[in-house]
Protein backbone atom coordinates (compact mmCIF):
# COMPACT_ATOMS: atom_id res chain seq x y z
CA UNK A 1 0.00 0.00 0.00
CA UNK A 2 2.62 1.86 0.64
CA UNK A 3 4.02 1.75 -2.75
CA UNK A 4 0.87 2.36 -4.43
CA UNK A 5 0.48 5.75 -2.27
CA UNK A 6 3.94 7.15 -3.55
CA UNK A 7 3.11 6.63 -6.99
CA UNK A 8 -0.14 8.25 -6.77
CA UNK A 9 1.86 11.38 -4.82
CA UNK A 10 4.41 11.52 -7.99
CA UNK A 11 1.45 11.26 -10.08
CA UNK A 12 0.04 14.66 -8.68
CA UNK A 13 3.16 16.28 -8.42
CA UNK A 14 4.21 15.23 -12.31
CA UNK A 15 0.86 17.19 -13.42
CA UNK A 16 1.56 20.11 -10.69
CA UNK A 17 4.65 20.47 -12.53
CA UNK A 18 3.00 20.43 -16.54
CA UNK A 19 0.83 23.09 -15.22
CA UNK A 20 3.68 24.91 -13.42
CA UNK A 21 5.65 24.42 -16.31
CA UNK A 22 3.21 26.18 -19.01
CA UNK A 23 2.53 28.85 -16.39
CA UNK A 24 6.33 29.91 -16.19
CA UNK A 25 6.97 29.87 -20.00
CA UNK A 26 3.76 32.61 -20.09
CA UNK A 27 6.24 34.69 -17.94
CA UNK A 28 9.82 34.16 -19.80
CA UNK A 29 9.08 36.37 -22.87
CA UNK A 30 8.56 39.67 -23.87
CA UNK A 31 5.09 39.90 -24.99
CA UNK A 32 2.80 41.49 -27.02
CA UNK A 33 5.45 40.86 -29.79
CA UNK A 34 2.59 40.65 -32.42
CA UNK A 35 3.32 44.15 -34.40
CA UNK A 36 0.25 43.01 -36.54
CA UNK A 37 -2.00 42.67 -33.91
CA UNK A 38 -3.80 45.94 -32.98
CA UNK A 39 -4.13 45.90 -29.22
CA UNK A 40 -7.14 48.49 -29.47
CA UNK A 41 -8.88 46.13 -30.73
CA UNK A 42 -7.66 43.03 -29.50
CA UNK A 43 -6.83 43.38 -25.74
CA UNK A 44 -3.99 41.21 -24.38
CA UNK A 45 -4.75 38.58 -22.47
CA UNK A 46 -2.60 36.04 -20.38
CA UNK A 47 -4.30 32.78 -19.39
CA UNK A 48 -5.56 32.39 -16.10
CA UNK A 49 -6.28 35.88 -15.56
CA UNK A 50 -9.53 36.78 -13.86
CA UNK A 51 -11.01 39.53 -15.65
CA UNK A 52 -13.72 40.93 -12.66
CA UNK A 53 -16.36 42.92 -13.79
CA UNK A 54 -17.05 44.28 -10.09
CA UNK A 55 -16.78 48.07 -9.52
CA UNK A 56 -13.26 47.50 -8.25
CA UNK A 57 -12.29 45.04 -10.57
CA UNK A 58 -10.24 45.23 -13.80
CA UNK A 59 -12.95 44.43 -16.67
CA UNK A 60 -12.51 48.12 -18.24
CA UNK A 61 -8.77 47.36 -19.52
CA UNK A 62 -10.34 44.05 -21.58
CA UNK A 63 -13.60 45.17 -22.69
CA UNK A 64 -14.99 48.49 -25.23
CA UNK A 65 -18.61 49.58 -24.22
CA UNK A 66 -19.57 49.59 -28.14
CA UNK A 67 -18.99 45.75 -28.26
CA UNK A 68 -22.40 45.89 -26.00
CA UNK A 69 -20.75 46.21 -22.88
CA UNK A 70 -22.96 47.88 -20.21
CA UNK A 71 -21.85 50.36 -17.30
CA UNK A 72 -20.36 49.74 -14.50
CA UNK A 73 -22.41 48.31 -11.54
CA UNK A 74 -21.43 47.13 -7.95
CA UNK A 75 -20.67 43.80 -8.52
CA UNK A 76 -21.03 43.04 -12.50
CA UNK A 77 -21.64 44.86 -16.16
CA UNK A 78 -24.41 43.50 -18.15
CA UNK A 79 -24.60 42.40 -21.98
CA UNK A 80 -26.21 45.24 -23.62
CA UNK A 81 -28.43 44.07 -27.15
CA UNK A 82 -28.73 40.75 -28.87
CA UNK A 83 -24.99 40.53 -29.45
CA UNK A 84 -22.07 41.19 -27.61
CA UNK A 85 -18.51 40.48 -28.48
CA UNK A 86 -15.12 40.39 -26.44
CA UNK A 87 -11.83 40.58 -28.41
CA UNK A 88 -8.24 38.89 -26.70
CA UNK A 89 -5.02 38.95 -27.57
CA UNK A 90 -4.19 35.82 -25.83
CA UNK A 91 -0.49 34.87 -25.18
CA UNK A 92 0.55 31.58 -26.48
CA UNK A 93 -2.67 31.11 -27.82
CA UNK A 94 -2.08 29.50 -31.33
CA UNK A 95 -3.23 26.30 -31.69
CA UNK A 96 -3.82 25.80 -28.17
CA UNK A 97 -7.09 24.36 -26.42
CA UNK A 98 -8.60 26.71 -24.44
CA UNK A 99 -11.51 26.51 -21.22
CA UNK A 100 -14.00 29.46 -21.18
CA UNK A 101 -15.89 30.11 -17.86
CA UNK A 102 -18.11 33.21 -17.47
CA UNK A 103 -19.96 33.93 -13.89
CA UNK A 104 -22.55 35.55 -13.79
CA UNK A 105 -26.29 35.27 -14.16
CA UNK A 106 -29.11 35.73 -16.61
CA UNK A 107 -31.49 38.87 -16.64
CA UNK A 108 -34.96 37.88 -18.06
CA UNK A 109 -38.52 38.28 -17.70
CA UNK A 110 -39.56 35.14 -15.01
CA UNK A 111 -42.87 35.32 -15.82
CA UNK A 112 -42.66 33.76 -19.50
CA UNK A 113 -39.04 32.19 -19.16
CA UNK A 114 -36.72 30.12 -16.88
CA UNK A 115 -33.41 30.80 -18.26
CA UNK A 116 -31.86 33.14 -20.60
CA UNK A 117 -30.50 31.09 -23.97
CA UNK A 118 -27.21 32.67 -24.90
CA UNK A 119 -25.13 30.92 -27.69
CA UNK A 120 -20.95 31.41 -27.44
CA UNK A 121 -19.13 31.83 -30.31
CA UNK A 122 -15.28 31.51 -30.69
CA UNK A 123 -13.27 33.08 -33.60
CA UNK A 124 -17.18 32.55 -35.68
CA UNK A 125 -17.59 28.92 -35.00
CA UNK A 126 -20.41 28.12 -32.48
CA UNK A 127 -18.95 26.34 -29.48
CA UNK A 128 -22.23 26.34 -26.60
CA UNK A 129 -25.19 27.42 -26.10
CA UNK A 130 -25.67 28.13 -22.20
CA UNK A 131 -29.16 28.35 -20.60
CA UNK A 132 -28.08 31.46 -17.56
CA UNK A 133 -30.52 31.14 -14.84
CA UNK A 134 -28.48 31.75 -11.63
CA UNK A 135 -25.35 32.64 -10.34
CA UNK A 136 -22.66 30.05 -11.52
CA UNK A 137 -19.62 29.76 -13.72
CA UNK A 138 -20.76 28.51 -17.54
CA UNK A 139 -18.08 27.14 -19.16
CA UNK A 140 -17.56 26.04 -23.14
CA UNK A 141 -14.26 24.33 -24.84
CA UNK A 142 -12.37 26.34 -27.60
CA UNK A 143 -10.82 23.71 -29.42
CA UNK A 144 -7.11 24.32 -30.59
CA UNK A 145 -8.04 23.89 -34.38
CA UNK A 146 -10.50 27.56 -33.82
CA UNK A 147 -6.85 29.15 -32.25
CA UNK A 148 -4.92 29.76 -36.04
CA UNK A 149 -3.08 32.31 -34.21
CA UNK A 150 -3.19 34.45 -30.86
CA UNK A 151 -6.49 36.41 -31.51
CA UNK A 152 -9.91 35.47 -30.12
CA UNK A 153 -13.06 37.07 -31.12
CA UNK A 154 -15.77 35.38 -28.57
CA UNK A 155 -18.97 36.46 -29.04
CA UNK A 156 -22.73 35.74 -27.24
CA UNK A 157 -25.67 35.95 -28.74
CA UNK A 158 -28.84 36.46 -26.78
CA UNK A 159 -31.77 35.14 -27.84
CA UNK A 160 -34.04 37.45 -25.93
CA UNK A 161 -33.25 40.20 -24.52
CA UNK A 162 -34.78 41.30 -21.54
CA UNK A 163 -36.00 44.91 -20.78
CA UNK A 164 -37.37 45.74 -17.45
CA UNK A 165 -39.69 47.79 -16.69
CA UNK A 166 -38.68 52.00 -16.32
CA UNK A 167 -35.45 50.63 -17.96
CA UNK A 168 -34.91 51.42 -22.15
CA UNK A 169 -31.98 49.21 -21.99
CA UNK A 170 -31.96 45.72 -23.73
CA UNK A 171 -30.22 43.32 -21.04
CA UNK A 172 -28.63 40.28 -21.71
CA UNK A 173 -26.33 38.12 -18.84
CA UNK A 174 -25.02 39.79 -15.61
CA UNK A 175 -21.32 39.06 -15.50
CA UNK A 176 -19.16 39.03 -12.96
CA UNK A 177 -15.94 37.14 -14.02
CA UNK A 178 -14.89 35.87 -17.27
CA UNK A 179 -11.12 33.66 -17.10
CA UNK A 180 -9.53 31.84 -20.00
CA UNK A 181 -7.91 28.46 -19.62
CA UNK A 182 -5.50 26.38 -21.07
CA UNK A 183 -5.69 22.62 -21.57
CA UNK A 184 -3.05 20.71 -20.22
CA UNK A 185 -1.56 18.66 -23.14
CA UNK A 186 -4.52 15.57 -23.57
CA UNK A 187 -0.94 13.46 -24.69
CA UNK A 188 0.59 14.28 -21.32
CA UNK A 189 -2.00 13.50 -19.62
CA UNK A 190 -2.85 10.33 -21.25
CA UNK A 191 0.99 9.33 -20.64
CA UNK A 192 1.09 10.19 -17.47
CA UNK A 193 -1.98 8.25 -16.41
CA UNK A 194 -0.57 5.05 -18.77
CA UNK A 195 2.25 5.89 -16.16
CA UNK A 196 0.44 5.45 -13.21
CA UNK A 197 -1.43 2.41 -14.68
CA UNK A 198 2.11 0.33 -15.24
CA UNK A 199 3.52 0.96 -12.25
CA UNK A 200 0.40 0.19 -10.02
CA UNK A 201 -0.28 -2.60 -11.75
CA UNK A 202 3.74 -3.85 -11.46
CA UNK A 203 3.17 -2.94 -7.27
CA UNK A 204 0.59 -5.44 -7.51
CA UNK A 205 2.29 -7.92 -9.05
CA UNK A 206 4.80 -7.26 -6.80
CA UNK A 207 2.67 -7.41 -4.02
CA UNK A 208 0.90 -10.76 -4.45
CA UNK A 209 4.81 -12.38 -5.63
CA UNK A 210 6.00 -10.97 -1.78
CA UNK A 211 2.77 -13.23 0.20
CA UNK A 212 4.20 -15.63 2.40
CA UNK A 213 3.47 -18.99 1.58
CA UNK A 214 0.72 -20.88 3.58
CA UNK A 215 3.04 -22.69 6.28
CA UNK A 216 -0.13 -24.04 8.05
CA UNK A 217 0.16 -27.53 9.44
CA UNK A 218 -2.40 -29.57 7.54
Amino acid sequence: MKRIKLFLIIGIILCALVGITVYLSQLGDTWPNDKSVDTNIFKPYIPNTEIIFSRDGNSSEYILMQNGWGGQEPKHRCMIGKQIDLNLYVKNGKNSPLILGVSGFGVFDTTKYSNQEITVFANGTQIDTWHVSKKEEYTASIPAYLMKDDTLNLRFVIHEPYTPKGDSRKIGMAVQRITLTKKIAGRTRVKIGKWLKNKLASDQEIIISEEPEDKSIL
